[in-house]
């Protein structure tokens, strides 16, 4: 069954980066350019395949990490080298949720 969501951009300014699952290596999220309960879209500096599992991490204003495994479902590259990823949440905890909802209202 599909969820349908609002969506919208962040109302918080987060230090944001993902990785592949198992990586140690962290990619920074240049902007994040739209956002629901499940699912986020976002501009990489790198290209990653459809259906790869990875690891979002979220960084708030006070310190709390929210980290989201999440699965690749789009990757469009731009003319400036860049790429719109489209990801659907894997996994999210209720206490996760309620901090992405909380970063979501305006």
């Amino acid at each position: 069954m599909k969820r349908e969501f609002e969506r919208s951009r962040l109302a918080l300014k987060l230090s944001m980066s993902y990785r592949e699952l198992h990586s140690p290596t962290y990619i920074d999220i240049i902007e994040i350019t739209e956002s629901s309960l499940s699912g986020i879209s976002f501009i990489s500096g790198k290209a990653e395949a459809e259906h790869k599992d990875v690891e979002l991490r979220l960084r708030f204003p006070d310190g709390y990490l929210l980290r989201l495994i999440a699965q690749i479902v789009r990757c469009t590259p731009h003319n400036d080298g860049t790429y719109r990823l489209a990801a659907e949440f894997v996994t999210i905890s209720e206490k996760n949720l309620g901090m992405l909802i909380s970063a979501l209202k305006n």
